[in-house]
């Protein structure tokens, strides 16, 4: 499902009361933590007062740098880390098709080579389809033209996609706008700022998009958080959520989810420079390592699986109906719980 048909399916699904909280178009300037709570400062010269701020705000993340601003005698060096935290040794070009005749929906097909891989994702009536391109890795925050896309399109337009295709048949296919990005890679260290604030997704990692763990990841740090946040309500007894009970749950969301970090990082890495091959050893393991052993079948088993299989779920929701896969999933929901606290 495309990501814009999920965000439409999830708004129709809240309350008008929910919707009417939501508020498009701004542009937060700045964050001030107080003793009883936050409030967001807005370009516009608004202000949000809250409880706590969830800054799930992408790989250029505001929020990530209100925190470094907020640090003491933060040096510059790590305010510009905090700005661009993240180095893009790839660059990729991005469309979509409609189902492609004599193509399998549900598969991925990948054509590598030395620098540069083509991936096609195809579905029920539609497929994605990427081009990774090696580059001299970046922190710039680049836009690039309509020509750049052009050129990079002709340089690739031979490439085979899948069988029968090449990458210029997509091209001619493509429907709506196709985009161009650096494609960043790498994490940070500080994920929350006391008991106030917490970032999630790209704000605190951001991974090739080769591997599909990125979104992935983010919805898993978002289910986490709230989890330990609706636990919290609903067992405080006192009726009052303290500041310092939400630095404790901030911590354990923060070492939680660092624990398997390395793995997502290294297999999100490994994925794009088994087919987009930067160095002589990458090409050396896809052309004469992995078709003579089962490389493949290992990843699979030992590293990206248990990554899908520990992913938290959404603890007080129901699901009676997640399909079961080779491997059994780690966490499930809880028994229905009713009652909630306020935030203080």
């Amino acid at each position: 499902m495309p990501r814009s048909e999920l965000i439409e399916v999830l708004y129709r699904t809240l309350p008008e009361a929910a919707k009417a909280r939501i508020h498009l178009k701004k542009r937060v300037s700045d964050i001030e933590v107080h003793s009883v709570g936050v409030s967001v400062h807005c370009e516009d010269g608004t202000t949000e007062e809250g409880s706590i701020v969830i800054g799930a705000d992408g790989v250029h993340s505001r929020t990530r740098q209100c925190m470094a601003a907020a640090t003491a005698r933060t040096p510059p060096k790590a305010l510009q880390e905090a700005e661009s935290p993240y180095v893009s040794p790839y660059r990729g070009l991005f469309g979509n098709v409609p189902e492609l005749p004599g193509l399998k929906p549900r598969y991925v097909y990948f054509a590598a080579q030395q620098g540069a891989s083509v991936q096609l994702i195809t579905s029920e009536g539609h497929a994605w389809w990427y081009l990774y391109e090696a580059q001299q890795p970046t922190r710039e925050r680049r836009r690039y033209t309509e020509k750049e896309k052009r050129d990079m399109m002709d340089k690739y337009a031979d490439l085979h996609v899948a069988p029968g295709y090449r990458l210029r048949d997509l091209l001619t296919m493509n429907v709506g706008d196709i985009g161009m990005f650096n494609l960043q890679e790498g994490n940070v260290q500080r994920w929350t700022q006391g008991g106030r604030v917490a970032l999630v997704g790209d704000a605190v990692r951001k991974l090739n998009p080769h591997a599909g763990l990125g979104y992935n990841c983010g919805v898993g740090d978002i289910v986490e958080l709230v989890n330990r946040l609706h636990r919290l309500l609903r067992t405080t007894q006192e009726g009052l959520v303290t500041a310092q009970m939400l630095e404790d749950e901030f911590g354990q969301y923060e070492k939680t989810r660092k624990r398997y970090e390395k793995d997502v990082q290294m297999a999100s890495r490994m994925s794009v420079r088994n087919t987009a091959w930067l160095k002589w050893h990458h090409r050396l393991m896809a052309t004469w390592v992995m078709p003579f052993l089962p490389v493949t079948r290992w990843l699979l088993d030992f590293l990206l699986a248990p990554i899908a299989a520990r992913e938290p779920v959404i603890e007080w929701l129901e699901e009676t109906e997640l399909p079961q896969g080779a491997r059994r999933w780690v966490q499930h929901p809880l028994p229905k719980v009713t009652g909630t606290r306020r935030l203080l």
